[in-house]
């Protein structure tokens, strides 16, 4: 199984212990629950808090408890008393993965990362690529969401293929590359507009990869300049929206309708108004 990791990404576990101060719900998975509940620590954070330190839930299963202070597992020491008595193995999957995300394609697995950690934030530590070994170990215990085996949704309208989507990711990266950052991103997000409106004509349905390909090639070759003017309208939409609108429900689905050019219902002049066509 091939695993791509990110170029140049680092990391190695800081003991900042910011992941197990957060007050997220970890999930504990089956094998852990069962090396956790009934053991020593289990029993002796039960006393001294007067709960379970894992509790179950009927619908999600078993969950670690907090409090404040984060994990009840968390020792005074900043390290985790699973890991300490039990062994690394016993701590939940959710534990043992974070921060790293894998997703399995069609060409391979792609091993994201969480910004949400310290060592990722500075790049601390061996290579990521040294973690592998640990990383298929989770993906024989835990079935991932698999992207790219299915049509990719671009829009509430459109899909796309694996290899359409590897264009796009292409596209966007090259921007990354090239241009300050908040330039790129606000590129990166106008172009996603335009793609999306030049798709529009096409009804709703599969984008065919030549389709796709042409698309996204006269977006890029309309220039900057030509790509912001999708910004513009989307302002104007959704002031537009705004203006005629008195509830949130309303302003989403009159913002809608404008930046579709299809309707939206005027409480301004008591009746639907109609945009197909209409662009002045």
């Amino acid at each position: 199984m091939t695993l791509f990791f990110a170029p140049e990404q680092r990391f190695d576990c800081g003991s900042c212990t910011k992941c197990c101060r957060t007050p997220w719900n970890v999930h504990v998975d089956p094998r852990s629950y069962e090396a956790i509940s009934g053991s020593p620590i289990f029993e002796r954070l039960k006393q001294e808090h007067g709960i379970d330190p894992v509790y179950m839930t009927a619908e999600e299963g078993a969950f670690v408890q907090s409090n404040a202070g984060g994990c009840l597992f968390l020792g005074a020491d900043r390290l985790c008393n699973v890991h300490r008595e039990l062994g690394p193995a016993a701590k939940p999957l959710t534990c043992r993965e974070f921060p790293f995300i894998p997703v399995p394609t069609p060409d391979g697995v792609f091993v994201g990362v969480s910004y949400y950690c310290s060592a990722i934030q500075i790049n601390h530590g061996r290579e990521a690529r040294v973690h592998a070994e640990d990383i298929l170990g989770f993906l024989k215990e835990y079935r991932y969401e698999r992207v790219g085996f299915e049509p990719i949704r671009f829009d509430a309208d459109h899909t796309i293929s694996w290899e359409a989507f590897k264009m796009l990711e292409a596209w966007a990266g090259d921007a990354l590359a090239t241009d300050a950052l908040r330039t790129a991103v606000w590129n990166i997000a106008n172009g996603v507009v335009g793609i999306a409106r030049a798709l529009e004509k096409l009804g709703p349905g599969h984008v065919d990869d030549a389709v796709w390909t042409e698309t996204l090639t006269s977006i890029q070759a309309q220039g900057r300049d030509a790509v912001m003017a999708h910004l513009e309208d989307m302002f104007i939409t959704a002031i537009v929206g705004v203006l005629e609108s008195q509830g949130t429900e309303a302003c989403r689905r009159n913002t809608e309708g404008v930046f579709r050019r299809s309707r939206l219902q005027s409480e301004t002049f008591g009746q639907e108004i109609h945009l197909r066509g209409f662009d002045a």
